[in-house]
Order: structure tokens, then C-alpha cells, then sequence
């Protein structure tokens, strides 16, 4: 190892969940707590209150390092802490083995995006959400899921500009020739639906796809500061897009799974 050859030690490296409420870590992960998603234990003095589960638990947390709320935003921060003063952090965890507390947690998406079926059936979006965009990678940069009060689960997808022009062969495509270009629409059908087959249920599967003919921005509200793509944003702004892909009989530029 090159850590040992340059400094005559092995170099300790860690991950962590937590947000700048936090400041910054709720828990911690080292290198001997492999795999993907896995957060680690409580940070010191962290207190952690699970609600909800089993298996999927929301994460809130008590401690020192916790910020005693939002700058004159009394509101925020009174909707921002439970009754026992724990800061809800919006993120779901659950153990990695339920039999060994020791080995830690798993992230299990966010609470926040969680949505509920027509038949009342919950959707844990996070972890669904996670499976169709690896499921679509490189061809995908962001995937948003939605189906609130819907019959199945639909999700908006963002393309990944760079690598669907290379599959395409075209380096010139724009945004609208990729969105409606045959094969890479079969390629993202062929994919997804070997998800979709995959597992039963309607809450655990997704069944509508729409190729989003925009990119998303800081602008809009639909891109984080982060970069990430915001979940809130993305719903907010294009509620006639999603009463699109859940028409019936369901429109030519929405991909239907079975």
C-alpha cells in the first residue's frame, strides 16, 4: 500500500450520513463495513431514535453537534424537531443484519419521497428509485418517481446528454432528437423492464417511464445547490407531465412496462 511505503502507516478512511444540521455526521462508517450504502454506526454522544420499521426506519438524532435551529425562521425550526427535541433528518436506514446491531446501517432513501398508491399501498421510493437508475446508468443522469395516488409507479427520467449521443452515434443530437430516437428508447425499455419483471407488486416496481424532454436546473428549482436533482422541485413544476404518464390510453411518448 502506498499509505505504508510514504508514511510507514495504514491511512483510515471513513463515510458518513448526516447534513449540515448535523454538522456534519449523524453516523459513521469505516473501511471495515463494506458494501454499498452502508453508513456506519452513530457518531459519539449521538443519540438515535428509529420510528416506524421493521425492516425500513426513519432517522432522527440528538446530540451536540445538532443545531439548535434555523436563524429567525421559528416556524422551520419547531417543524424540524420531534416532541422529544430529536432532529429529523428525512433519512431512512435499515440494519445491514438485524441480528448484529454492531455491523451497522444501510441508507434506505428518503422519507420525504415516499408517496402512497391509489390502493394504499406505501411506495419506498428511495430504494426504487436507486435500482432503475443504476438499472439505466450511463444513459441516465436522475431518475424522480411518482405516482401518488396512481394505480402503479411512473418515473421521470433525465438523460445523461453525453453518453446517449455516443450510444446513438451522434454527437450532435439535441435534447429532442435523443428523447424520440427509436433505439435508445427500446434500450431504455429493454432494461427497465427486466427490473419491472424482476419483482411482484405494484409498490415495488416501476411500470411508467417518461423521458424528460428538459434538462433540469438551479434555476427551475429542479437542481440542488449540489447538484443533485431535487425530488420536490421536479413534481412541483411539472404536475401536467405527470398527469401525462398516467392517462389512459397512455400517451405515444410515455413507455409502458408490463
Amino acid at each position: 500500500m502506498s499509505s505504508i511505503k510514504t508514511t510507514g502507516n495504514k491511512i483510515l478512511f471513513t463515510s458518513s450520513l448526516g447534513s449540515t444540521e448535523t454538522a456534519p455526521l449523524g453516523f459513521v462508517a469505516d473501511q471495515t463495513m463494506v458494501g454499498a450504502g452502508i453508513v456506519g454506526l452513530p457518531a459519539r454522544e449521538m443519540q438515535v431514535k428509529l420510528v416506524g420499521g421493521p425492516p425500513r426506519w426513519e432517522v432522527r438524532l440528538k446530540g451536540p453537534n445538532i443545531t439548535p435551529g434555523y436563524w429567525r425562521a421559528p416556524e422551520q425550526t419547531a417543524a424540524a424537531f420531534d416532541e422529544e427535541g430529536y432532529y429529523k433528518l428525512g433519512d431512512a436506514v435499515r440494519f445491514v443484519d438485524p441480528d448484529d446491531v454492531n455491523k451497522g446501517f444501510r441508507f434506505d432513501g428518503r422519507m420525504g419521497e415516499d408517496f402512497k398508491l391509489s390502493t394504499g399501498t406505501w411506495v419506498a421510493a428511495g430504494p426504487l428509485r436507486v435500482a432503475l437508475h443504476d438499472g439505466l446508468l450511463p444513459l441516465v443522469q436522475g431518475v424522480v418517481l411518482v405516482g401518488a395516488n396512481e394505480v402503479c409507479v411512473g418515473a421521470i427520467l433525465f438523460l445523461n446528454l453525453a453518453e446517449c449521443r455516443r450510444f446513438v452515434g451522434n454527437e450532435q443530437a439535441s435534447l429532442a432528437e435523443l428523447c424520440s430516437h427509436p433505439h435508445l428508447r427500446q434500450e431504455i425499455q429493454s432494461r427497465a423492464q427486466v427490473l419491472a419483471s424482476a419483482t411482484t407488486g405494484s409498490s415495488r416496481r416501476v411500470q411508467r417511464l417518461y423521458i424528460a424532454d428538459w434538462q433540469p436546473s438551479i434555476e427551475t428549482g429542479e437542481l440542488t445547490d449540489k447538484g443533485a436533482i431535487s425530488y420536490s422541485g421536479v413534481t412541483t413544476n411539472n404536475k401536467a407531465v405527470i398527469t401525462k404518464i398516467f392517462n389512459e390510453p397512455a400517451s405515444a411518448d410515455v413507455i409502458c412496462l408490463t
